[in-house]
């Protein structure tokens, strides 16, 4: 993959966590296997778009 398209991968593996925690946070729940599983849909959704 070229740099620019994992970069573009990073910032949406980050944006769909913050997104995650932000809405989490708004009735004060940490959920740190919830984050985790948004970071790895985010990715696998990103991965599957970049290869295609």
């Amino acid at each position: 993959m070229e740099r620019e398209k994992i970069s573009l991968t990073m910032l949406a593996v980050f944006s769909a966590v913050m997104l995650t925690h932000r809405f989490l946070s708004l009735f004060e729940i940490t959920d740190y296997v919830l984050l985790f599983y948004s970071a790895l849909l985010t990715a696998s959704i990103c991965v599957l778009l970049i290869r295609k």
